[in-house]
């Protein structure tokens, strides 16, 4: 069983207030979940408004399956919300 970890970096350009910041985490976690089945969260930077550290976790029997369901959770980010990714940290376990 391989498991890789994702930690993504964010400036939420439309975030004004943390209601804003919530709405847009929200539909991020929300779809990745749905979409691509991982487990995932806001671990850091809560209180700031126009930041956030999301994590996403996959598990299979194949790393590179892991990847390819991370790597579309990336591009679900990039593609379809007005967020800036700063930084990506991959971990295996």
């Amino acid at each position: 069983m391989k498991g890789l970890a994702l930690e993504v970096e964010l400036i939420i350009q439309e975030s004004f207030s943390l209601k804003d910041k919530r709405r847009v985490l929200k539909s991020i976690l929300d779809k990745s979940r749905a979409k691509y089945n991982v487990a995932a969260a806001e671990v850091s930077e809560q209180e700031i408004l126009n930041r956030a550290v999301l994590a996403f976790s996959s598990v299979s029997n194949q790393y590179g399956q892991c990847e390819r369901v991370l790597r579309s959770v990336i591009h679900l980010i990039d593609d379809q919300y007005q967020v800036e990714i700063v930084r990506i940290v991959w971990t295996e376990f």
